[in-house]
């Protein structure tokens, strides 16, 4: 008689589908402070028109069932809903101080975080293809990390409950694998080419671009003052 008993999947966990990555906190970046005052990971994911949310549903209703058993009924009011969990993007980001220009309409808005901790492994980020020894390499270089580049992720759903601020449904952020480069959306900074002209002789200079500045004056510079 076969005895095995097959592992209970984990609704609560996502692969996602390709996003673009807005305002990320990545390894090898250090962490960063949460409205909560916590040293987390963060990433902004904006999903494109057509994504389906019902999966991202679904595992928010799942971190509830799983703290607080499968009756509605029996769960506490929460502040932090899934509809603001899963935002529209471009209502949001025409609210925004400083929204990202183009025609953002159909995008979703999902944000993922992981706690910074000596005692909880930071996320994992790789590039898009296994390398000769089976393994995806581990991103270092930090100009790979921007806003605007394509990515995907696991995230899950989670319960959180912080005394007396907030409390609700949230994602927590897992690994995250960069894929294809698109346009940063601080892109609007033009090059260099398109801000100045060649520098004379006299100020190019030779070799060191300071070469030919001259030792300080700091009594000089303090008189300014």
């Amino acid at each position: 008689m076969n005895t095995t008993t097959l592992e209970k999947p984990n609704l609560r966990r996502i692969r996602t589908v390709p996003f673009r990555m807005s305002f990320p906190v990545l390894p090898p970046m250090p962490p960063r402070k949460d409205d909560a005052g916590r040293e987390t990971y963060q990433l902004s994911m904006l999903y494109p028109p057509g994504t389906d949310q019902a999966p991202f549903r679904a595992a928010l209703r799942e971190a509830m069932v799983v703290k607080f058993g499968p009756d509605p009924k029996q769960w506490p009011r929460i502040k932090q809903t899934p509809d603001l969990v899963i935002k529209d993007f471009d209502e949001y980001n025409r609210n925004a101080k400083t929204p990202l220009s183009g025609d953002w309409k159909g995008w979703l808005l999902i944000r993922a975080n992981s706690t910074a901790s000596p005692t909880i492994k930071p996320p994992n980020v790789v590039g898009p293809i296994r390398g000769s020894d089976g393994k995806f390499p581990v991103i270092t270089d930090l100009r790979e990390i921007y806003g605007g580049r394509w990515a995907r992720a696991t995230i899950d759903g989670y319960h959180f409950d912080i005394k007396n601020k907030n409390n609700g449904v949230t994602f927590g952020l897992s690994n995250v694998q960069l894929l294809k480069p698109d346009k940063r959306f601080a892109g609007d900074r033009p090059d260099a080419e398109q801000d100045f002209e060649d520098a004379s002789e006299a100020w190019a200079g030779q070799g060191d671009a300071f070469e030919k500045g001259g030792e300080f004056d700091d009594a000089k510079q303090d008189s300014q003052w």
